[in-house]
């Protein structure tokens, strides 16, 4: 086995940063399976993720590489190569094959990742990277809630789906709304009854996960002023309502906070599509409000 190059060594230093960000825990050179993989994470609620970066581009270690990656009982699995690999119709052809084949068993498998954008462009990892493993890891969190067995209380979930689901229109969750949706909650969290209720939720049974990103949230467009809005700019537009007005206040906002206000709004519409999820495949929301049965 050849040595690391400086390539290979920036990028895993650059994935880690990035995955400890997203997830509060992960480890380089972790050792499963019989292998050293290059990176291993592991989020809040158990989902296992594994990098692997294949900079040398001889047939010999690519094929090593994949069978780490074959060999491997992380529930996410993330592939980064050198962008001469992507070339190699050999290479892609192998790697295609391995990927359906971790996928029938029940794997999230990347797409070849290409490493030069990693070394090269920091937004590519904040933004494109951040939301691929985001997805892989939101498909994995589904597949694992379908396989876990749900404690039947029939009258809490009814509560759940009321509140969640059954007037879901007039607290902005419809997809038509997703663009206000965090605005709409905090400017009706207190006014109508099932968005207290969900807010109330929120806030006993996902503080960290909601809660806490939410109050942050809240925090910055209070700071800037940013306006709270109950409408989506597009329909904002139309009505001739605060478009205009609304971009100019967010490019009034310094750069630094402008991207972590997207990365807050990202992570709780994710969030919520996740609970969602849980709510319409028979679990529950978590905490309680004043009207839980």
């Amino acid at each position: 086995m050849s040595p690391e190059s400086e390539e290979h060594k920036r990028i895993k230093e650059i994935v880690l940063e990035n995955l400890k960000t997203l997830y509060g825990s992960a480890l380089k050179e972790y050792p499963a399976s019989g292998n050293i993989h290059d990176i291993k994470a592991v989020t809040s609620d158990g989902i296992s993720i594994f990098v692997e970066n294949v900079w040398a581009s001889s047939k010999s270690n690519f094929q090593r590489d994949l069978t780490i990656l074959h060999r491997s009982t992380d529930k996410v699995k993330i592939f980064i190569v050198n962008p001469k690999i992507m070339k190699s119709e050999s290479f892609v052809r192998e790697f295609e094959k391995t990927r359906m084949t971790e996928r029938e068993k029940g794997f999230q498998v990347s797409d070849m990742i290409d490493g030069s954008k990693i070394l090269t462009e920091p937004s590519y990892v904040q933004n494109e990277f951040s939301r691929i493993v985001k997805e892989l890891v939101g498909e994995a969190r589904k597949k694992d809630l379908k396989s876990k067995p749900v404690k039947n209380n029939k009258n809490q979930l009814n509560h759940s789906k009321y509140i969640l689901l059954t007037r879901s229109y007039y607290q902005g969750l419809g997809d038509w709304a997703k663009a206000n949706l965090i605005e709409n909650l905090l400017l009706h969290g207190n006014d109508k009854l099932e968005t207290s209720c969900l807010m109330q939720h929120f806030e006993t049974g996902y503080y960290d996960e909601f809660w806490s990103p939410l109050m942050e949230y809240k925090s910055l467009i209070e700071k800037y002023k940013y306006p709270t809005v109950p409408f989506p700019p597009r329909f904002q537009e139309e009505i001739g309502g605060y478009g205009k007005s609304l971009r100019d206040a967010f490019e009034m906002i310094p750069e630094t906070d402008r991207k972590r206000l997207l990365e807050l709004k990202e992570h709780l519409l994710n969030f919520i599509d996740s609970t969602i999820f849980e709510v319409k495949n028979g679990r529950p929301l978590k905490g309680k409000c004043k009207y839980c049965p």
